[in-house]
């Protein structure tokens, strides 16, 4: 019951979101909805009401009630603005539903159905609103429906037994078969049940059971509806004859039989077992003559690739011997064909730069450029916003004076200064200064407009 009411809630969410999206504003006259806590039970065939009140009890005149299945569209009945509302109603519940309007001004209501049938069975919920309030309450309908009286016949002999046949039809929900003996007591033994359900839902039923039992005599099939509890038992006599004749030599055929099973599957289990070994002793032999016929083929692969590399390197060695011989007829050839003369270098014709030994064998190189001389700065000013000055040493001889008054002819020609240090300046012929020429240190002041 627990599942079947949270089943209920799940598939009513849907519906619940719905209407939370209506228009929604607090009432004064609030209500809680209660339907029946037990399961309804309806016959087949037959009326049922299912009721729903509400608490505290207020006339429902003017209100919406709506009883439906699972989804709120899927409404078994309507009522709404003091009417029966059929546009939304499902199909298989038109002309078989109605309103109970006997209480209506107490706060209390009810649908009726007609005709009772199977598809009615399961869970319903009652939904009342006024404005836009409104609650709901879950019930649950269970139909039920006693069928035909079971038919019993019997169907023939069976190994060393009689089968039996029960069917029924016409029942809901699905039955219960039992068999039972002339004693009362059920009958333990195998047994075969098959269901099927017609188009109106209603199930049949065929029971089979092989009594193997000689002196069972009459044999009970009762078919029973686990919701009312109502049965419906046919019975069927089972004459001795109708059963096959035991032999007395039956039981120790069975002994024979069961020494020679045994037999069998020792020796089986023990041919078994010599094939396994002689399979593993088979297989042990294919790879020791798989680990011999790849070690030959690794030794004749190293053989080869051994005669492969002495052939290689008497090659080698042939194309070796043949270059040198060569080598020996060519110089042979080279002292024939050529005399040695006494050569010596001529000083006249040496480039200045080379220096000609007095036996005029051998010839070195010396440089004749690190200049000898005065060194002269140069200064050029390029722009009338700039101004140059020159700084004095520290400490050392007595500064030179340079003439401005009468400046060069030009401002790119140079000008002597000696022992002085200047903030910028170049070489002779463009140079830069050497390492040796002294650069001092300006202020700030000094070095920049």
């Amino acid at each position: 019951m627990e599942d079947r009411c949270r089943h209920s809630l799940l598939s009513h969410l849907p519906s619940l979101l719905l209407l939370f999206q209506l228009p929604f504003a607090g009432s004064a006259e609030e209500f809680v909805v209660i339907g029946p806590s037990d399961p309804i039970v309806a016959m087949l065939g037959g009326d049922v009401m299912l009721p729903c009140h509400l608490s505290p009890a207020m006339d429902m005149e003017n209100m919406e009630l709506r009883w439906f299945r699972s989804k709120f569209s899927e409404a078994a009945f309507i009522y709404q603005n003091q009417q029966e509302q059929r546009e939304e109603q499902l199909a298989q519940y038109a002309g078989r539903t109605s309103l109970v309007k006997d209480f209506l001004t107490q706060g209390e209501a009810a649908m009726r159905i007609h005709k009772v049938q199977a598809f009615d069975n399961g869970l319903y919920t009652c939904l009342f609103r006024k404005g836009n309030f409104y609650e709901e309450a879950n019930l649950e309908l269970m139909v039920a429906g006693v069928g035909s009286a079971p038919q019993v016949r019997i169907q023939g002999p069976e190994e060393d037994g009689i089968r039996v046949m029960c069917m029924a039809s016409g029942w809901f929900p699905k039955p219960q078969v039992q068999w039972r003996a002339l004693s009362g007591e059920k009958f333990l033994m195998f047994s075969e049940m098959f269901y099927a359900q017609d188009a109106e839902g209603l199930y049949s039923v065929e029971a089979a059971l092989v009594v193997r039992d000689s002196s069972s005599g009459n044999v009970t099939c009762s078919v029973l509806n686990p919701i009312l509890g109502q049965e419906k038992v046919m019975a069927i006599f089972i004459p001795e004859p109708f059963f096959p004749q035991t032999s007395p030599w039956k039981p120790a055929f069975m002994v024979t039989l069961t020494v020679l099973t045994l037999l069998i599957f020792g020796a089986a289990y023990y041919t078994k077992r010599e094939h396994t070994a002689k399979q593993q002793e088979r297989q042990e032999r294919e790879k020791l003559h798989r680990d011999k016929e790849e070690d030959q083929q690794t030794k004749e692969k190293v053989l080869k690739d051994r005669g492969e590399l002495q052939a290689d390197l008497d090659w080698r060695k042939s194309v070796y011997l043949s270059a040198w011989r060569k080598a020996q007829l060519y110089a042979d050839w080279r002292k024939k064909m050529f005399q040695a003369l006494s050569v010596t270098l001529d000083p006249e014709s040496a480039h200045p730069n080379l220096a000609v030994s007095d036996e005029k064998t051998s010839v070195t190189w010396k440089d004749t450029s690190s200049s000898s001389g005065t060194l002269f700065p140069y200064f050029r000013l390029s722009s009338e916003d700039v101004f140059l000055t020159i700084c004095s040493i520290v400490s050392g001889p007595a500064e030179t004076p340079v003439p401005l008054n009468n400046p060069p002819s030009s401002l790119e020609e140079p000008m002597s200064l000696s022992e002085e240090g200047f903030s910028s300046g170049s070489g002779v012929d463009g140079a830069l200064p050497g390492a040796e020429s002294p650069l001092l240190s300006c202020s700030p002041e000094a070095m920049f407009p």
